[in-house]
């Protein structure tokens, strides 16, 4: 039987201290031991050192543990923060550096300046609207290129023939 006198209050009210505590303790073990999730991001074109050095600015205000890797235009993000894809995109976007999309490369860029190519994501709509830009940005970089596409071959076998 507990005893309640005034040693029994305090090994009552100590015993109440340390479950009180016990939670708070495995909760802080278990964020402690979170394990980090990598994410990837991609823009229709490298990024630059400016666009590398933005990057890392709003990551690191988000998560000042992070850890940003550049390959061209895929940028891999990893974070221990609980932090949504939509917070990070949001973060990326809003250096005004390009415009960054999550998950497989939108755009497949041309090599040797050849134009980029729409490359199928299950998002029609969102593969439609990325080619889009990326195909403006192309022409933008390569306009003697997207001339020489457009225009109309001067060689004489695609000239029409005259029937006499």
């Amino acid at each position: 039987m507990p005893k309640f006198g005034p040693d029994g209050n305090n090994k009552l009210i100590a015993m109440k201290r340390i479950l009180g505590f016990l939670p708070v303790a495995l909760l802080s073990v278990g964020l402690a031991a979170q394990e980090p999730v990598v994410r990837t991001f991609y823009t229709a074109a490298d990024i630059d050192g400016h666009g590398q050095k933005m990057a890392y600015v709003a990551i690191l205000a988000l998560d000042p543990d992070a850890g940003l890797s550049f390959d061209g235009s895929r940028l891999k993000v990893r974070t221990k923060a609980a932090l949504s894809d939509q917070d990070l995109l949001t973060a990326l976007n809003s250096t005004n550096t390009g415009v960054y999309q999550l998950g497989p490369l939108p755009v497949r860029m041309g090599v040797g300046g050849t134009m980029p190519v729409r490359m199928d994501t299950g998002d029609p709509a969102g593969d439609d609207a990325r080619y889009a830009a990326a195909k403006a940005a192309w022409i933008v970089a390569h306009p003697d290129a997207y001339e020489q596409m457009i225009a109309p071959s001067l060689s004489p076998t695609a000239q029409p023939q005259k029937q006499h």
